[in-house]
């Protein structure tokens, strides 16, 4: 058994809590022996009771509920589900941002490896390379956007539209964030204008929490299609048969207003956000698909493929 633990560091202090956590929820009954749990985390009693005081003095941010653990001689029982460890299962947007998120932060090695291991479904789905591509994605201040989400606090923010050569400062409510082709969005409620807003992370030049709690809004949450659309650009695509059409799974595509040409062929309005993403597709398609219009970003395809 390890010596006395008292004044643990913070590397260790966490490493035994999350191990104490772990161990009774693994637990059928929600308890385990003392001596056993000092056996497997390598620890003294004296340092398993100051984790056990820095778990009780935990809450939660939102319900305000305390990791309760009870000692009766030698078992150690959890009590109520507040400390229970739960699976976290993210959207593939959201383990993305996550993804990315890490790349910027200064963990240890072992500790990034272990949590690219378990990100590592979403970053080998096909996707992630198209999503994460780059800081420019998530912006500068993507760990404040997601701390105010997560204790629903009000922000005031510097964002700067497409047409704007300065920020404009809005004092928002934040919802969520989605990503639509290789941009990301910040759905949020902006206060002045009583109406809900979305705002590219790459396009806010500062953030910062108010003391001012966010209150609740009706949250519209539309789907991919949808957000392409709203965010995104529309081009008339025209592919060379109806079986190049039927075969197309683009989010953006839509086949409501397709229409079947006298050779054949199908036109159709494509949203998207990313050009890039657009030429790759077309060029990919070997001469099966190809832009009806705007011209102009005909002009800029033939610049691409060059």
């Amino acid at each position: 058994m390890a010596a006395n633990a008292k004044n643990l560091d913070g590397d260790r202090a966490i490493a035994l809590c999350l191990g104490i956590l772990t161990s009774l929820t693994a637990s059928r009954t929600g308890a385990v022996e003392l001596d056993a749990l000092c056996t497997e985390l390598d620890a003294s009693e004296e340092g398993i009771d100051e984790a056990l005081s820095l778990l009780q003095s935990i809450a939660d941010e939102r319900s305000g509920a305390r990791i309760a653990i009870a000692r009766l001689g030698g078992t150690l029982s959890l009590m109520g589900d507040a400390g229970r460890l739960a699976p976290l299962r993210l959207t593939e947007p959201e383990a993305n941002a996550l993804s990315q998120a890490l790349k910027r932060c200064k963990l240890d090695g072992d500790v990034r490896a272990r949590i690219s291991r378990a990100l590592d479904p979403v970053q080998t789905s096909g996707h992630a390379d198209r999503l994460l591509a780059g800081d420019a994605l998530f912006g500068g201040f993507f760990p404040i956007i997601a701390e105010a989400i997560s204790i629903g606090a009000r922000m005031r923010m510097r964002y700067r539209t497409a047409g704007q050569s300065s920020p404009s400062e809005r004092t928002i409510d934040p919802g969520f964030i989605e990503v639509s082709g290789d941009a990301a969005y910040l759905a949020a409620w902006d206060v002045e204008k009583d109406e809900q807003r979305s705002y590219r992370l790459d396009r806010i030049d500062d953030v910062v929490l108010t003391d001012d709690s966010v209150i609740d809004h009706p949250f519209a949450r539309r789907s991919t299609a949808e957000s392409l659309r709203d965010h995104g650009d529309t081009a008339l695509i025209r592919w060379s048969s109806q079986q190049a059409f039927d075969s197309c799974t683009w989010a953006g595509l839509d086949r409501d207003r397709a229409r079947t040409l006298e050779d054949g062929g199908v036109e159709a309005p494509v949203s998207y956000t990313s050009e890039a993403w657009l030429f790759d597709q077309i060029l990919a398609a070997g001469g099966r698909i190809v832009i009806a219009s705007p011209p102009e970003l005909r002009d800029r395809l033939i610049a691409y493929a060059r």
